[in-house]
């Protein structure tokens, strides 16, 4: 609830950096990128497809010129909204891989910008992992949601919801990561996505103590893992993606813990009556004496 309240001032704010639109502001969709821009573009990822394969400061210096040439296509077709937004999401991309997320930010935004409807969801995604990234909390968790709100059945929204649930999980207020946990749950939409969510709730009750519930939440898993019983592989699958989850040997783990410190208990209160009654059995014998 407090994500989805502040979501707009904070994506709003820092799109809005530049001159540029907020995303509250729907734009229209935009021509196409023109034949020029386009053989310009494509030329720009051929020099990308050259990183394939490579490694080291080989692949790095390709990478920056692929970059590079993605910006010069954007400076050099600045009338053209598509490919301006095109060429700046690309270069984006590759310096975020870079590690070089000041950029890389700035082209997201850009991309947002020129053609809003095509890249406001992609972009917004990745500004808001740059935010999480940099231990920027608020700004995340409004920018997730943001995505969380444009297409709420889609799998970047339920990554959006997994990440806002996963930011909470890292602070002091455990509560509001249940709660973003289980909207994730609920919205999860697919089987999959419902085994992905209830691990991580579970995971997180788990290291609360509430073990009890934690196994309702694996309960919810298991049915979900049954969806798609008969289908060729889906059943399977579905089966494997339940069996893996890291939620089940975190809870055999809490369990024998529990009990093994309830085996301690007991073996103390044990010796400790027994110390009394040897205690006991001393003064009766020193006063039959």
């Amino acid at each position: 609830a407090l994500a989805i309240a502040t979501a707009s001032a904070t994506s709003d704010t820092l799109l809005a950096q530049g001159g540029g639109v907020t995303i509250g502001e729907q734009k229209a969709v935009v021509a196409p990128p023109t034949k020029s821009a386009r053989e310009a573009l494509r030329a720009a990822r051929s020099v990308e497809d050259g990183a394939r394969g490579t490694i080291g400061e080989k692949r790095a210096e390709i990478l920056t010129r692929a970059a590079e040439a993605y910006e010069k296509v954007a400076a050099d077709f600045a009338h053209d909204l598509a490919a301006v937004a095109q060429a700046s999401f690309s270069a984006a991309e590759i310096w975020r891989k870079q590690s070089e997320l000041a950029t890389a930010e700035q082209l997201y935004q850009e991309s947002i910008r020129n053609d809003q409807a095509r890249y406001q969801e992609r972009a917004l995604m990745q500004l808001a992992h740059i935010a999480r990234r940099q231990e920027k909390p608020d700004e995340a968790l409004g920018m997730y949601a943001r995505v969380a709100g444009f297409k709420p059945a889609s799998a970047r929204a339920h990554e959006a919801r997994i990440w806002t649930a996963k930011i909470y999980a890292g602070g002091e207020d455990k509560s509001k990561a249940v709660e973003a946990f289980e909207l994730a749950v609920d919205g999860a939409g697919s089987p999959r996505r419902i085994i992905e969510a209830c691990n991580g709730l579970a995971g997180l009750l788990i290291k609360m103590g509430q073990l009890v519930r934690a196994e309702e939440v694996l309960k919810r898993a298991e049915v979900a893992s049954q969806a798609e019983t008969g289908v060729r592989n889906g059943g399977d699958n579905l089966a494997r993606a339940y069996l893996n989850m890291s939620a089940h040997k975190a809870l055999q783990r809490a369990k024998d813990k529990r009990d093994k410190i309830h085996e301690q208990a007991e073996q103390v209160e044990k010796s400790i009556r027994s110390t009394f009654a040897r205690l006991a059995s001393r003064e009766c014998r020193f006063r039959s004496r």
